[in-house]
């Protein structure tokens, strides 16, 4: 979504939103940060240490109420790019707090998530890529198209590669719906 932002907000909001492409962009990155620590959540639950989920909430309050009060006074995008920092923060906080409960290390952690977020990192370059390319010539709805079919492509591509054992699942799961 990042990377089709700036076809996505003019076809869903019209003309006149164009100029909040960089924020939805940048709220896309920190959602996907924002997911990676949200599921760490149930982790934690799951080895008896619910308490710890406060200290995450405190933890998000103020980075969040830092990351307004210094963000807003530079603008809105500004701000946008505090609560995408604020996410990476509380993600690497997240994996040095559950490494010990899991008995393993930050870094092997971190490797059960390199696969896919390089993936996508890889294929939203290749999208943004493709949008520059395509920007004197396409817009609007044929552009958000070739975005999308390129992103697909790529990720798929990459997938592939990196994690063949997900890779076919997620094919038998399509090849189970689409028989039903």
């Amino acid at each position: 979504l990042a990377a089709t932002s700036a076809e996505i907000v003019p076809l869903l909001l019209g003309p006149q939103w164009v100029e909040a492409v960089a924020i939805c962009s940048l709220l896309c990155v920190r959602s996907a940060f924002w997911t990676i620590a949200s599921l760490m959540s149930p982790i934690i639950v799951g080895l008896g240490r619910p308490e710890l989920l406060l200290r995450n909430s405190l933890w998000r309050l103020a980075l969040t109420i830092g990351a307004a009060a210094i963000g807003l006074t530079y603008g809105i995008v500004s701000f946008a790019v505090g609560l995408v920092i604020v996410e990476i923060v509380l993600v690497v906080m997240n994996l040095r707090m559950i490494a010990p409960l899991l008995e393993s290390s930050v870094l092997k952690l971190v490797t059960n998530f390199a696969a896919p977020v390089c993936n996508a990192a890889a294929m939203a370059a290749c999208v943004w890529y493709l949008g520059h390319a395509l920007a004197p010539t396409w817009a609007g709805f044929p552009a958000l198209a070739a975005k999308v079919a390129l992103g697909i492509a790529v990720y798929g591509a990459l997938a592939a590669v990196s994690d063949r054992q997900s890779f076919r699942a997620a094919l038998q799961v399509l090849r189970q719906s689409g028989a039903s």
